[in-house]
């Protein structure tokens, strides 16, 4: 499964590029959240879109 993980400059990302490696089987290919040459293009990544919404209870949603 191919991943695209945005780097916003903090230790947590490289905790998520481990757990992320570990689960798929492969590394997810990072980028900055500044960089300039944009974002690769999306359409050869198998992840759909998804964003936290909040919590409910003690899980994200």
């Amino acid at each position: 499964m191919k991943t695209l993980l945005i780097n916003n400059y903090d230790s947590y990302t490289y905790n998520l590029f481990q757990l992320i490696a570990e689960a798929n089987g492969e590394e997810p290919v990072v980028i900055r959240n500044d960089a300039t040459g944009g974002i690769p293009d999306l359409a050869e990544f198998d992840n759909e879109p998804y964003q936290l919404q909040g919590r409910v209870g003690d899980r994200l949603v």
